[in-house]
């Protein structure tokens, strides 16, 4: 188990069942006399625990609550929570937004690109440009493209173990599970022959991130980050890389303006310049994990939780938007989250044990899109999406695209 950060021991605050004293009035307010219908976001409403200015005379009924009672000190009390007949509805932790949602056999459309039978197992998706790429661990492990609007997959290339797939260009990029290896798959002939660009590479999804000109990598056995040109690489040869930074075991990383943030294994978030030097603490949470960010805001996976972390204004302007969904309604926390990414007006994001979620970029609403079943392994929970659909990895066996939105 990883370690927790300094948000654990919160507890569940109830914006439902308010009864709180309302403000004192002399005229009184027409909140007590129609209290609040419960509301999509806080299960049983908020009836009480915002309205309730009654002066004393009147007990108005609200849609779903009771109205403010009379009082003889001429103040109402709130009414009861309202009813809410939302099943989906998310709870609100101290703030973070804990989802709900359906499970994935009750989601009408659902339809199923790959399953064991066809392709072996699948372990690490990418989409690139409209198109879909996908690597299948089974006898032949191979990897496989569904482009945009084609009816059947397409192969890309055949004896790859591949635990991370990214597509520059016309080249595909993947770290080689069984040799710790940086390779790539030319796609302008399919099926194409692999080629070797470096050894010594970290392993897993950890630590690789391109961008459309860069490579970074975490290089292994070493620590720090790495970086490649890619219009250096050239076919047949073993590239030179750049040391960026030493400091640390990188476990994600993303670019924004200069600077290169990157989670470090159990030591916080961390900046390194684009033009070297020493890297720094940008934010020193516990059990850090994914990222992403926007123009002016990170996003980062903290354990259970995710924090919205703008640039300017250190971890003072931090909130924490989402949080695990509990295995059991004993534990304290919640599952770890993973894979964020900015779509719109929301973040959407894993838990490990299957959810593929979605939470406001202000915090206010959270819904799980699917209850996907999954292993708790970190290439099982990589998602991609197009115009029609989310494409999500199931319990390692099936390859799912999910209507959305």
């Amino acid at each position: 188990m990883r370690g927790r950060d300094w948000f654990r021991g919160v507890w569940l605050v109830f914006f439902a069942a308010g009864c709180g004293n309302a403000s004192q009035s002399a005229a009184g307010s027409a909140a007590g006399a129609s209290g609040n219908a419960g509301s999509a976001l806080t299960p049983g409403g908020g009836a009480g625990a915002s309205a309730g200015a009654e002066a004393g005379t009147s007990a108005g009924a609200g849609p779903s609550g009771q109205g403010g009672q009379p009082n003889p000190s001429g103040a109402g009390q709130g009414g009861a929570g309202g009813i809410n007949d939302d099943p989906n509805a998310p709870i609100f932790w101290d703030g973070r937004c804990q989802p709900k949602g359906p499970l994935l056999a009750d989601i009408p459309g659902v339809k199923v690109i790959s399953a064991p039978i066809d392709f072996g197992e699948v372990r690490s998706l990418e989409m690139h440009e409209g198109t879909l790429y996908w690597e299948a661990d089974g006898d032949q492990n191979q990897i496989w493209r569904l482009a945009a609007g084609a009816t059947e997959p397409e192969l890309v290339a055949n004896g790859v173990s591949a635990f991370t797939i990214l597509v520059r260009g016309q080249y595909l990029y993947y770290v080689s599970g069984n040799e710790r290896s940086l390779e790539r798959v030319s796609l302008a002939s399919l099926p194409g022959t692999p080629e070797l660009i470096r050894e010594g590479i970290g392993d897993s999804s950890m630590g690789l991130y391109a961008t459309d000109t860069d490579l970074y990598f975490r290089p292994y056995p070493a620590y720090g980050i790495q970086t490649l040109a890619l219009n250096t690489l050239l076919p047949g040869s073993t590239a030179t890389a750049t040391t960026l930074t030493t400091d640390g075991q990188p476990l994600a990383m993303t670019l924004l303006g200069s600077n290169l943030y990157y989670s470090d294994f159990n030591a916080g978030f961390k900046q390194v310049s684009l033009s070297g030097g020493a890297a720094q603490i940008f934010v020193g949470l516990g059990a850090p994990g994914d990222l992403t960010a926007t123009s002016d805001t990170l996003y980062l996976i903290s354990g259970d939780m995710l924090i919205k972390q703008p640039v300017a204004g250190g971890s003072a302007a931090a909130t924490s938007l989402a949080v695990g969904n509990r295995r059991f309604a004993s534990e304290e926390t919640g599952v770890d989250l993973a894979k964020p990414a900015v779509v719109g007006d929301r973040v959407i994001y894993r838990e490990v044990t299957g959810a593929l979620a979605w939470v406001k970029t202000d915090g206010s609403d959270c819904r799980i899109i699917a209850q996907v079943p999954s292993f708790s392994d970190l290439e099982n929970h990589s998602w991609g999406m197009d115009d029609h659909y989310i494409y999500v990895i199931e319990e390692d066996k099936k390859l799912d695209a999910i209507p959305y939105p």
